[in-house]
């Protein structure tokens, strides 16, 4: 949706910088709903975002009418924003960078886990949980529309169809074969971008010794449960063996 935006914004003669920001904006905004959902409704946050997922798309496609658009002109900026061969890997690692420092080293990223990892002791520790689970929904929404955005200036098009269930199944994978728990309360920022890279490097690899395509949902589903499994185990150690 947020390359979309992007590209009605530009067309209705915004300057591209402030097109992007409204693209980021407006795929905030979605996080906003998710966020309210989520706590006001007591509705799961898993249910909740697979509903925006198909109105989101949805949306997308209609407003699209299922045609790919173009990207904003500036030859400069589309360079810095994905055209460039390596600005989305420079970008990636910005944005793990800062957000490594803001979960480990600020009380916002600390609240974050303890919430996770059990949110009614953090409550009766004064942490404000609905409020800190709606910001963080804002959080990964903008995270996710500037995503969208590179991608669109990365492949010079804007294309309707992209996105979707395979890349939010991918992302789920990335981060708990990064050590991130779907339980909450534990994983790490730089575990998630490790997962990323080790499903590329896959996906890369199997591509180019002549592996069928479809192998990879194969060993995706097994390294999905083999990083569970480990997990789980992990964590019980860590809690001394209980089973608690």
């Amino acid at each position: 949706m947020a390359p979309f935006v992007m590209h009605f914004a530009a067309a209705a003669g915004a300057p591209t910088p402030l097109a992007i920001v409204l693209a980021v904006a407006a795929a905030a905004l979605v996080g906003v709903l998710n966020g309210l959902v989520t706590v006001a409704l007591a509705v799961p946050s898993f249910i909740t975002t697979l509903g925006t997922l198909f109105l989101i798309n949805g949306f997308t496609l209609t407003i699209s009418a299922g045609t790919p658009a173009d990207i904003p002109d500036g030859t400069v900026l589309a360079q810095v924003m994905g055209a460039w061969g390596f600005s989305e890997i420079l970008w990636a690692l910005a944005i793990v960078a800062v957000l490594h420092v803001v979960l480990r080293h600020t009380r916002w990223g600390l609240h974050t886990t303890a919430a996770g990892a059990n949110p009614i002791g953090a409550a009766e520790a004064g942490i404000a949980v609905a409020r800190l689970k709606i910001g963080n929904f804002v959080l990964t929404a903008a995270l996710a529309g500037l995503t969208g955005t590179l991608e669109a200036f990365r492949i010079s098009s804007i294309d309707p169809q992209a996105g979707g269930n395979q890349i939010m199944f991918l992302a789920i994978a990335s981060g708990v074969i990064g050590g991130t728990s779907l339980a909450g309360g534990a994983g790490t920022i730089i575990g998630g971008l490790i997962g990323a890279g080790v499903l590329g490097v896959l996906s890369d690899g199997l591509t180019l010794i002549g592996v069928n395509a479809f192998t990879f949902n194969i060993i995706l589903g097994l390294a999905i449960l083999v990083a569970m499994v480990f997990n789980i185990h992990v964590a019980r150690l860590a809690r001394g063996g209980s089973r608690a």
